[in-house]
């Protein structure tokens, strides 16, 4: 049995900071989770901004990173996988029309040293892309490369089966760690508790950007 370290995978996608969707927390758990036991490289799509800015000069600079960061990206995707030969390419696609243009030409930069091309879908309305007639032609290239779809709930799969097809879609549902899972006990502790205050508590959370 060949050595998994040998395996080579190649990542692409937001990572935080910033952490402000699933998407990118996905992301880094995913790589975090595959490191130690592949040989991984990770290609970081984010310029460090969540959307662009309402001051027009400041919307201009967002755009002119992001064109900047796309050609970097597309760069470094078309030499790695040309000079390496991957196992798999994980991807988290973007359902925007900017998002996708791009999402669909990095998968059209993957040559055949890529085996296999894993995205990961977190937007519940992903399907709206393939109702654009604009890059129609890039998106049917796209969905022939992708070798399987990962869902997190059987409605979002529904609404793209008619384009990826049975055979390219799979379900994984998103989960909690163990460590943040309270036993029987702590939850029977917890009631008890409660039945015997006449106090309750509100719990909120805070998301912080940096």
């Amino acid at each position: 049995m060949p050595d998994a370290h040998n395996k080579k995978i190649l990542i692409v996608g937001l990572f935080p900071p910033p952490y402000s969707s699933g998407e990118r927390v996905i992301t880094q758990y995913v790589n975090d989770l595959l490191a130690p036991i592949y040989d991984v490289t990770a290609i970081n799509m984010s310029i460090g901004i969540l959307a662009p800015p309402s001051f027009k000069l400041s919307s201009i600079s967002y755009y002119f990173k992001t064109l900047i960061n796309f050609i970097f990206v597309f760069k470094k995707v078309y030499f790695l996988t040309r000079n390496h030969q991957y196992s798999l390419c994980y991807l988290t696609p973007s359902s925007s029309s900017l998002g996708h243009l791009r999402d669909a030409i990095i998968v059209k930069l993957l040559n055949k040293n890529v085996k296999s091309l894993v995205i990961n879908i977190q937007n519940g309305n992903y399907d709206v892309v393939f109702k654009r007639g604009w890059h129609s032609q890039l998106t049917m290239a796209y969905i022939k490369r992708i070798t399987t779809a990962i869902f997190t709930s059987e409605i979002l799969k529904k609404r793209c089966i008619d384009d990826f097809g049975e055979d390219k879609c799979a379900i994984i549902r998103n989960s909690v760690d163990d460590k943040v899972t309270c036993t029987h006990e702590e939850v029977a502790t917890a009631m008890s508790i409660k039945n015997e205050s006449d106090n309750f508590i509100i719990c909120y959370s805070i998301v912080c950007y940096k």
